[in-house]
């Protein structure tokens, strides 16, 4: 389903949080959070960033993925204001996780699953009052990917470009088994 296409280390990264284009979404809100973007950055520098291509295919739909109720297409793409390509995005996310699990299972405990291109397609439409920027589904952060793309990450050697809308990757320290 995911094949590895990339390893990449990151070093002297940089981003550019537009709080207008993450709709004020609380994984992109890292004041919210207790942290700022340069602990962030700080965080990711010197961490390896493994890309995998999706290459599977994606089954029909039987709950809305907003409210889990029987997954009436047409109906509930127009309630939420979603399209076809959000309800993909989190199948994606979905089908993501089990990597996300494998590194954790490997001691990698810091691991982080984000998206390349896509953003996260869990947010509440219509907005409900008191839920503005919060998840339709009640999860931690860690479960939800950010998106590459809409954090603008750039270091040395990576571009969105080289990689299909469907790309997720894992940003991981490996860790140094002790000699005894």
């Amino acid at each position: 389903m995911f094949t590895l296409s990339d390893r990449l280390f990151i070093k002297n990264p940089t981003i550019k949080v537009d709080q207008f284009e993450t709709k004020g979404c609380f994984l992109y809100n890292f004041k919210e959070g207790g942290f700022s973007e340069e602990l962030f950055t700080h965080w990711l520098d010197g961490k390896l960033m493994d890309i995998y291509e999706f290459n599977g295919h994606f089954n029909p739909s039987s709950k809305c993925p907003w409210c889990s109720v029987p997954f009436h297409f047409e109906c509930d793409l127009k309630l939420h204001g979603k399209r076809l390509a959000d309800v993909n995005t989190i199948k994606i996310s979905q089908k993501a996780y089990p990597i996300l699990l494998q590194y954790l299972r490997r001691d990698n405990y810091d691991a982080l699953l984000f998206l390349v291109h896509r953003s996260c397609q869990f947010c509440v439409n219509p907005v409900l009052p008191g839920r503005e920027g919060k998840c339709a589904i009640a999860e931690s952060a860690r479960n939800k990917p950010r998106s590459l793309k809409l954090l603008n990450l750039q270091f040395h050697g990576f571009s969105l470009k080289k990689y299909s809308q469907e790309a997720v990757a894992v940003v991981y320290c490996r860790r140094k088994v002790n000699q005894i």
